[in-house]
């Protein structure tokens, strides 16, 4: 698999964990916000990657308060472009609960990388 291909699966599957739980997301990339509180999984994908690396923030629906973040680094493995995050809950436990999918993407990152 290619690192691209493991990048968008994980970020992907990150983005979607979270709107699905009914939370908002905002990128912020250098400190200049790209995209602010949205629900929108394509709109959060193309802002996610027009960049090298960058902050998301998790917002509650309702206030729209930050109760979390992620940073992601983009370019590297692929399978590691969660490069760190928030250990509040309920993001942490939204990430964590994802650990097994991107354990498999690693294996088959290195597996092609091998080949």
């Amino acid at each position: 698999m290619k690192r691209q291909t493991a990048e968008k699966k994980i970020v992907g599957k990150l983005v979607e964990a979270f709107l699905s739980s009914g939370y908002l997301l905002t990128v912020e990339c250098d400190g200049y916000v790209d995209l602010k509180l949205s629900d929108d999984k394509k709109k959060v994908m193309d802002a996610l990657f027009a960049v090298d690396e960058a902050h998301l923030f998790v917002g509650d629906k309702d206030s729209g308060k930050h109760i979390g973040w992620v940073f992601l680094v983009f370019g590297n493995d692929g399978y590691d472009v969660i490069c760190d995050h928030t250990t509040k809950e309920p993001v942490y436990g939204i990430i964590e609960s994802l650990n097994g999918f991107i354990g498999d993407i690693e294996d088959k990152v290195i597996k092609a990388q091998r080949s």
